[in-house]
């Protein structure tokens, strides 16, 4: 099985040293002498002598007849290692009040321990849990003490994405990750049944020059099951309903990232400052996402941006004090294509293109009766697809990315469906003000005089549309909500070539900068 290498901020605990048997001897705990042997009263009166008098016969004096000699007496145990046998069995203390400890299972993952648990443990391994005549502390009290001082972890949790189980030092802490994620291993094998499915639901349309979506999607899949990679490319699924795009997270994504997913609407759409549940999965999964009435599109893909570029998250657990970690998250978002569902993709400004991939769904029915199942064929879709699921995971392995799809920063090239932006851009407000530019042939109006037709400052171009005879009370509506200056930002950053912000050279306005439009097809 894969493991996951940890994030360069947060390297592995090393075990301490045993202490060598000079420093530990008499109690394991670096305290020599504490449970020192003292020599017993049959030490202090061994015999000189061993044997008897034998006399030959009446006549004869007594001789003496020596015994075999005595045997030594046995030599004293060798002082406790605690130290040794904290590391055999791999026994931790969490720091707090309570003073927990946590043991290595046999299923490869921390388990906490109590008093109870302690004592059955001490005495399976033959550990003392009562001192000796003339001893103070039992073997276990030094136990517990050596792992209060070298074996002690500041915070513990379940799952860390990206993080294999073991101790690490973060920031100063150590911390203690419990489980592994269940990657699944490579296995070259056959894998057609999740080709077809791919295929058939990320299927390029007919005759559009554009890259293929299902090549998109292996390449992106490559990236998130790269070790190496911290993060990768927000995955944005938009289609009909029920075309399978959970389909798509549920049964491939998120086994292959680990087998655990979480959904961060609550914290990206701001209803909770608490994310800790975040923490523990490598697939951060947003299904049909709805938000509530205050939802900022702005601050959505402030929160996708910070998913995506972020290499360290605040971690910031109900009753805790926040820290710094550095999970390793792949966000994915579905949505249904209607215009009001996809509202929530943010626009496609240049600094958040660059870290989205939107891929446009289709559902899998082609004619050769390939399709989504029934309810009750569920059960044996979801086994077909786990079962090649090993080979498909040596396919993206092996795979070789077109140097058309490979993006430097991500390992996949960031896209957007061009249907599915250009009816994003056409529904929102930096779409419906070009529609108005459009409409009312800005560009070919003289909107100060002395400079180029389609020239001047944002409050004059206001101006100009919101008094067109057929667009001004569109215009007036639109600039009741927006700024027209934030949008003219917008739409420089997505149409460069409808629009330029020039800086004046000359005139009574040098140093002053304008805004320029230019006509339909001047980007030739």
């Amino acid at each position: 099985m894969r493991k996951p290498a940890p994030p360069s901020v947060a390297a592995p605990v090393p075990s301490p040293a045993i202490p060598t048997p000079a420093a530990s001897a008499g109690t394991g705990t670096g305290q020599p002498g504490a449970n020192a042997a003292k020599p017993g009263p049959a030490a202090l009166a061994r015999k000189s002598r061993v044997g008897k008098m034998v006399k030959p016969d009446k006549k004869a004096p007594a001789a003496f007849e020596p015994g075999p000699p005595e045997a030594p007496p046995p030599a004293p145990p060798p002082p406790f290692d605690a130290q040794a046998v904290a590391e055999k069995l791999d026994l931790w203390r969490l720091d707090g009040s309570k003073g927990q400890h946590l043991r290595l299972s046999k299923d490869d993952e921390y388990i906490d321990l109590s008093g109870d648990d302690f004592t059955r443990l001490m005495k399976r391994n033959g550990v003392r849990t009562k001192p000796a005549d003339g001893e103070v502390l039992s073997d276990a009290d030094q136990l517990k003490d050596c792992l209060q001082e070298s074996r002690r972890v500041d915070f513990a949790m379940v799952n860390l994405a990206g993080f294999k189980r073991g101790i690490y030092r973060i920031s100063g802490a150590v911390l203690m990750v419990k489980k592994s994620p269940r990657l699944i291993t490579p296995k070259a094998g056959e894998w057609s049944f999740i080709r077809a499915l791919i295929e058939r639901m990320l299927a390029t349309e007919a005759g559009a020059a554009t890259l293929s979506q299902v090549t998109l999607f292996h390449a992106w899949m490559k990236a998130c099951i790269n070790p190496e990679r911290k993060s990768g490319l927000a995955l944005i699924l938009a289609g009909p309903r029920d075309c399978g795009k959970s389909v798509l997270q549920h049964l491939i994504i998120t086994p292959l990232l680990g087998g655990r997913n979480a959904d961060p609407g609550p914290h990206m759409f701001g209803d909770t400052d608490f994310n800790a549940e975040l923490f523990g999965s490598e697939h951060l999964q947003m299904e049909d996402p709805a938000p509530k009435n205050k939802f900022s599109k702005e601050a959505f893909a402030e929160k996708i941006k910070g998913i995506v570029a972020n290499n360290t998250q605040r971690f910031h657990p109900k009753g805790r004090d926040a820290v710094t970690l550095a999970p390793k998250w792949h966000l994915s978002i579905s949505v249904n294509d209607d215009p009001e569902t996809m509202k929530i993709i943010p626009e496609f400004r240049e600094d958040v293109a660059d870290k989205l991939l939107l891929l446009r769904v289709q559902r899998p029915q082609d004619g050769d009766g390939f399709a989504l199942p029934a309810d009750h064929e569920r059960g044996a879709f979801r086994e077909r697809i786990a079962l090649e699921l090993p080979a498909y995971a040596a396919f993206l392995e092996a795979m070789e990315v077109p140097e058309a799809y490979h993006g430097k920063r991500f390992g996949v090239k960031a896209w957007q469906n061009p249907t599915l932006a250009t009816r994003l851009f056409d529904d929102s407000p930096t779409g419906r003000l070009l529609a108005l530019i459009d409409g009312c042939s800005l560009w070919d109006k003289e909107i100060r005089a002395g400079l180029d037709k389609g020239c001047g400052t944002f409050a004059e171009l206001r101006t100009e549309l919101e008094v067109d005879i057929t667009y001004g009370d569109e215009a007036k509506g639109l600039f009741k909500f927006y700024r027209i200056e934030h949008l003219l930002g917008k739409l420089l950053s997505a149409h460069p070539d409808r629009i330029e912000h020039p800086r004046l050279t000359s005139g009574p306005h040098k140093g002053s900068y304008l805004w320029k439009i230019l006509p339909r097809d001047a980007g030739g």
